[in-house]
């Protein structure tokens, strides 16, 4: 796991979110598992070391299943609007990024599988 997660994640929720369940993506190998195992309905939240594997990753998903990808990073509208479109998996993208306490209580609120 990343040497200090307090140091990395700043919001006490998604913080707290991380500490009860989340894996650490390093490899391809671990990607193509980790999306095999979101289409087949079991979710943990995840750390990915590079964003290369966050984009790879995503892509298998896809291929795999109907997901919604919504990036907390955005601003509130389009946030709102990504968050509405209905799938059965709902990803929060770049929670760590996420400063917008609005977002961030939508994310609170909602289920869905939390990524940094």
């Amino acid at each position: 796991m990343l040497q200090d997660l307090s140091s990395f994640i700043k919001t006490d929720f998604i913080l707290q979110e991380l500490r009860k369940s989340c894996l650490v993506i390093s490899s391809i190998e671990e990607a193509d598992a980790y999306a095999l195992n979101v289409s087949q309905g079991r979710y943990d939240n995840v750390i990915f070391e590079r964003s290369n594997l966050k984009n790879y990753c995503f892509a298998k998903i896809r291929e795999l299943t109907e997901v919604n990808i919504v990036n907390c990073n955005s601003s509130l509208q389009r946030f709102c609007e990504s968050i509405s479109e209905g799938t059965s998996v709902t990803i929060f993208d770049n929670v760590n990024k996420c400063h917008d306490a609005d977002i961030l209580n939508l994310v609170v609120n909602k289920k869905g599988i939390l990524v940094c």
